[in-house]
């Protein structure tokens, strides 16, 4: 196991079963990196398609330059755990509409409501 770097905390899981299934691959190492870095600059978000937390959802720490048809235009709730958000109207942070700090959003505002096409953390918390 020389070359793997140890961490002292576990992001999930998920990931500890990767790391003892799959600790030569070097794909598995590198999304155990990606995925503490990205836990360590403490941005993650969850949105969901319906208000009040329901429906579809879809967590991440990567903001979404076009967020595709699943999710396009359909977010109505969202859970901030870690970062400052800023959300946009249109594809590729065009158009800011909200800026989210931590907390729980179960209602949008109209402005934000079912019109969400990308997102990003602008910085971690």
């Amino acid at each position: 196991m020389s070359g793997i770097n140890i961490y002292k905390f576990v992001v999930t899981p998920a990931v500890i079963g990767l790391c003892l299934l799959g600790a030569q691959a070097a794909s598995a190492r590198e999304w155990v990196r990606q995925d503490v870095k990205d836990m360590v600059k403490g941005c993650r978000v969850t949105v969901y398609e319906e208000p009040d937390f329901k429906g579809a959802r879809w967590s991440t720490t990567n903001g979404w330059e076009v967020i595709g048809w699943e999710f396009n235009d359909k977010i109505r709730s969202i859970k901030i755990q870690s970062g400052i958000w800023q959300f946009y109207r249109n594809d590729h942070f065009q158009t800011q509409i909200e800026t989210l700090y931590p907390g729980h959003y179960g209602h949008l505002t109209p402005t934000a409501d079912n019109l969400i096409s990308s997102f990003r953390c602008v910085r971690s918390t």
